[in-house]
């Protein structure tokens, strides 16, 4: 891991106790060339790492919280993989419920928690004001989204889904 910093080389061996470490004696949150092409703080996000987003983002990773990495917010990554901490650590911290990557596939973290399935971050991000008619990836909205989930799969969590969403949408 030559290329990366001594902090994103502490996030990626999973080791809180050193990067605890590293961000009292100054260490910051940078952006991080090859291999990452983002920061340690999409990493952690990307693997669900609650515990070492809130550190991150206090160690100057406030900074890049709604910035893209490999097309990626911080929050878009945890919500993409189903991090319902990581999500809520990231939405207390600040990030925005709507920050996309409109010059890539434009998805919003609500579409992707939408399209799979992610109940719970699913209201979650509706809490936090996520806008169900945001379009995103072929200008679907995660309200098309979840109407389209429904009718693949007819279960009571899609259902549940597709109702919040209405019901966000009407405000």
């Amino acid at each position: 891991m030559g290329e990366l910093s001594t902090l994103a080389c502490a996030v990626v061996e999973d080791d809180l106790e050193r990067v605890r470490e590293l961000v009292t004696q100054g260490h910051r949150v940078v952006w991080e060339p090859w291999p990452f092409d983002e920061t340690a703080l999409h990493f952690a996000a990307d693997h669900g790492n609650a515990a070492m987003i809130a550190i991150l983002v206090d160690a100057g990773g406030r900074a890049f919280i709604d910035a893209l990495g490999n097309g990626w917010t911080p929050l878009g990554l945890a919500a993409l993989k189903g991090h319902v901490e990581a999500v809520r650590v990231l939405l207390t911290r600040g990030a925005d419920p709507n920050a996309r990557d409109v010059d890539h596939a434009g998805e919003s973290p609500l579409g992707d928690a939408v399209e799979r399935g992610f109940e719970d971050i699913v209201f979650t991000l509706l809490a936090w004001g996520a806008d169900p008619n945001a379009p995103g990836w072929m200008n679907l909205t995660p309200l098309d989204r979840a109407k389209h989930r429904s009718l693949m799969h007819p279960d009571e969590p899609s259902y549940r889904i597709e109702r919040a969403l209405v019901n966000a949408e009407r405000g």
